[in-house]
């Protein structure tokens, strides 16, 4: 499990790495993420994330915060069921090899917690010029990349339902 969270980090500094930076070129010019480290993406819980930035938004450049906190909400309605739902699928397939559930669970809370914690320390060190760019629209595009659609990997990784 060690090696699993050390991958784990190495994805959560370029996740945090692209979303600092919320420039379009980047986001255009780069490769598609893989299934496994959108698998390990679902595992953070973007709502204190998401506070942090807002609150230093709301600190610094208050009049962008309607619209970010607008695309903020659009994107944990479309994808807070299906957050769920990878999670459940992940913890099973983690369940599959392991002598107890309750080992399963704090395994992932652990990796969650380090993530988020990762994470919320990032975004509270954002150069202002960075930060400025995320508040502005930067963030709200960030939010519509393919990598952070958690219903589009759900539609890949659920398991076929019988007919």
């Amino acid at each position: 499990m060690r090696s699993l969270g050390c991958t784990m980090l190495k994805h959560l500094l370029m996740l945090t790495i692209l979303i600092m930076t919320c420039s379009i070129e980047v986001l255009a010019q780069k490769r598609e993420v893989d299934v496994s480290t959108r698998l390990q993406l679902a595992l953070i819980d973007y709502e204190p994330v998401h506070a942090v930035l807002v609150d230093r938004c709301t600190q610094s450049f208050p009049e962008s915060v309607p619209a970010l906190q607008k695309a903020i909400t659009d994107w944990q309605n479309k994808n807070r069921e299906p957050l769920h739902e990878i999670r459940l699928i992940f913890r099973d397939k983690l369940a599959s090899g392991q002598a107890s559930m309750s080992k399963v669970d704090a395994q992932m809370a652990s990796i969650s917690k380090m993530m988020n914690n990762g994470l919320k320390e990032q975004f509270a060190k954002v150069p202002l010029t960075e930060l400025e760019k995320a508040c502005r629209g930067g963030f709200a595009t960030t939010l519509q990349s393919p990598e952070l659609d958690f219903e589009a990997l759900l539609n890949k990784i659920r398991p076929a339902q019988p007919k």
